[in-house]
């Protein structure tokens, strides 16, 4: 897979997969010989695009959700949760997880992303993440 500019031009190349962009942000995620990657697409100067970070120990990337995070997962399958900054924020030990935005009074943004994690032995438990 690869992304061109409005010039044509190839940016980027080589990706196992690149996941859709956020239209809340100039990063995206992509797997890149079988590791995931954060990149970002630069519009200063010309399009063009580099690779901010690479997880060595995750082989899955899910899409950037609100440009905030992203689902990762291992090479077993086990799920876990980056930040735009490339920092884990939940490490990969979980089966599943879903997530939900909480929002503030005001109701115009959220506030917080509420994560439900399931484990491999059927508990779950539940994670807040400030915003």
């Amino acid at each position: 897979w690869a992304l061109i500019n409005k010039k044509d031009e190839i940016i980027f190349e080589g990706a196992d997969k690149i996941e859709e962009f956020s239209f809340m942000s100039d990063i995206g995620t992509a797997v890149v010989e079988g590791h995931a990657v954060l990149i970002r697409i630069n519009l200063d100067g010309g399009t063009t695009c580099e690779v901010l970070y690479s997880f060595d120990e995750y082989t899955d990337i899910s899409y950037m959700s609100g440009g905030l995070f992203a689902l990762v997962a291992d090479s077993c399958g086990n799920q876990g949760v980056v930040s735009c900054n490339g920092k884990t924020i939940i490490p990969a030990e979980y089966k599943s997880i879903e997530y939900e935005y909480v929002y503030g009074n005001d109701n115009s943004r959220y506030a917080v992303v509420l994560f439900k994690l399931f484990k491999s032995d059927g508990s779950t438990e539940f994670l807040t993440y400030e915003l």
